[in-house]
């Protein structure tokens, strides 16, 4: 309930609140017992709908025709099994045999044999490449790799970070001499920086 009546105009604030609450409980009844504006009732069930008479007699005739062709079949069946002539009775069963199966069971040992030959000359043949060699080649490549590199480094990783001064001539300026230092950093990622001091 709300206790509250500051938005209302009114001398007694009891009354005020009285009426406040009784407004409030009237309107809640109001909600309670409102219907809804729309039918939500589910709609009304008519038998014949539901229930398909017709459909339900022509599927039990159908299953009645399937049986009886079913019947007929199986004592057709049952005739021809027991009405077989005597002449076949004591005759054995006769197997299919193929008329090339000579043929192709020579041409089944004939790639057996290929295959088996051809693993045993996988197998006993010898390697074509030499360690010692690869070694050696190696070797004269990381020293290719030394005369024509700058700055010494390891191949597949970054060269250190280095410091490299080097001393330049003294030069005029400004009537006597000045000494001119580089100093050229190498960052691990790669990175040249040179700084360049001048000493009078």
């Amino acid at each position: 309930m709300p206790m509250s009546v500051q938005h209302m105009r009114y001398t007694s604030k009891t009354t005020a609140l009285r009426v406040l609450h009784r407004e409030q409980q009237h309107h809640i009844e109001k909600l309670r017992s409102m219907k809804p504006g729309i039918d939500m009732r589910p709609p009304k069930e008519y038998p014949h709908v539901s229930f398909n008479a017709k459909r339900m007699q022509m599927e039990a005739e159908r299953n009645s025709a399937i049986e009886r062709e079913n019947k007929i079949l199986l004592g057709k069946m049952y005739s021809i099994m027991n009405s077989e002539s005597e002449e076949f009775k004591d005759q054995p069963m006769k197997s299919a045999t193929s008329l090339n199966m000579t043929v192709r069971k020579q041409e089944y040992d004939r790639i057996a044999r290929e295959n088996q030959a051809i693993m045993q000359r996988i197998l006993h043949r010898a390697p074509h490449f030499d360690r010692h060699s690869l070694d050696e080649d190696w070797k004269k490549t990381q020293g290719y790799l030394r005369n024509i590199s700058e700055y010494p480094f390891t191949l597949g990783h970054l060269p250190p970070a280095s410091t490299k001064r080097r001393q330049l001539k003294p030069i005029g300026y400004g009537g006597g001499y000045a000494e001119v230092q580089l100093e050229t950093t190498v960052a691990a990622d790669g990175d040249l920086s040179t700084q360049t001091t001048v000493q009078s």
